[in-house]
């Protein structure tokens, strides 16, 4: 729109330009924003996935690896409203009812090693890769990805005395993330988690898990160029952004 008004009045300077494109935007805009668009629908689909682990004990060392396949899945959709303008029909397709969306559960390996440095204190790490890239997804936009998602996770854990334990763990997780694959819908931030947990032992029976964890999101930077023709008369940024904090307390009873 800006190039189109500098076009036809060369005098004119970019900021004046600009004044005038939101100015003819405005009554669309406003139009846009008093558009009803409204979801209600429910998901369902089912899979089998095979699994296969091997678990070994060198004393103190133990060695762990587990791979499980992939499932391949087809949700399909239980539709009980949806309203939509018409210009938004061809985003909305997918949620009619009755649309089967692929939405495999990706294969997945893990790797791990714990390691008891003293009877009362144990430390861990492990490897986590979903192969993403080969599970399908609407549209196949899992071709999008630039690879699988890679996992590394850390933890630690001490037993003060006999009745209080302490833990702790981090985790990040790194998606191989590309411009394709984000949309409003749908959309995923590499990210970094840390943990903290306690455990009372309040007899020998019964005991009581308190734990509270975060995670840090990278914001993700989407830009678009807007203009005619492939000109970029300035740049559309979509920012990407999650927030997560999670605290959780279980009792547990040993019969």
């Amino acid at each position: 729109i800006v190039q189109q008004i500098m076009g036809a009045n060369p005098n004119l300077s970019l900021e004046q330009a600009q004044q005038i494109a939101q100015e003819q935007s405005a009554p669309m805009l406003q139009k846009l924003n008093d558009t009803k668009l409204e979801l209600d629908c429910d998901q369902t689909g089912w899979g089998l996935t095979p699994i296969i682990g091997v678990d070994a004990k060198f004393g103190k060392l133990n060695l762990a690896a587990k791979y499980e396949f992939k499932a391949n899945m087809n949700i399909e959709n239980n539709t009980h409203k949806l309203e939509f303008p018409d210009a938004a029909a061809a985003y909305m397709a997918p949620y009619q009812h009755g649309v089967n969306t692929p939405s495999d559960l990706p294969s997945m390996l893990s790797i791990a090693a714990s390691y008891e440095f003293l009877p009362s204190l144990r430390a861990s790490v492990e490897y986590h890769f979903f192969d993403d890239k080969n599970a399908g997804m609407a549209d196949n936009k899992q071709k999008t990805l630039k690879h699988g998602t890679h996992e590394y996770l850390a933890g630690v854990e001490w037993d003060i005395n006999k009745i209080f334990t302490v833990s702790g763990g981090y985790q990040k997780t790194d998606y191989g993330l590309s411009d394709a694959f984000q949309t409003d819908t749908s959309f995923s931030c590499d990210s970094y988690s840390v943990g903290l947990g306690g455990r009372i032992n309040l007899s020998k029976a019964l005991s009581l898990d308190v734990a509270y964890f975060w995670t840090t999101y990278s914001d993700y930077t989407k830009e678009n160029p807007r203009g005619l023709d492939g000109a970029m008369a300035s740049m559309d940024k979509d920012v990407y952004s999650r927030t997560n904090k999670v605290f959780g307390v279980s009792v547990n009873y040993k019969f």
